[in-house]
């Protein structure tokens, strides 16, 4: 009796992906490009007045730094 319960219960949520696979697919799809928008337009507003090139050089040069400082401290 357990094993017919867990076979239907298997069963009905195998029914249940296939029957809703694509809505649910083209629902986390809408949500995951209005989220990468409401990201990309956040990003854009904290760096509205650094350039590109100055953030890529502030980055390697704290890159370097840390590696050069935990490098001389050991």
């Amino acid at each position: 009796m357990k094993y017919l319960v867990l076979g239907l219960t298997f069963f009905a949520v195998v029914l249940f992906f296939l029957t809703y696979y694509e809505r649910f697919v083209r629902i986390l799809r809408n949500y995951r490009e209005k989220e990468l928008n409401r990201v990309r337009a956040d990003l854009d507003n904290m760096f509205y007045e650094i350039a590109s090139k100055k953030i890529q050089r502030i980055i390697i040069s704290l890159t370097l730094s840390f590696f050069l400082g935990g490098f001389l401290i050991t």
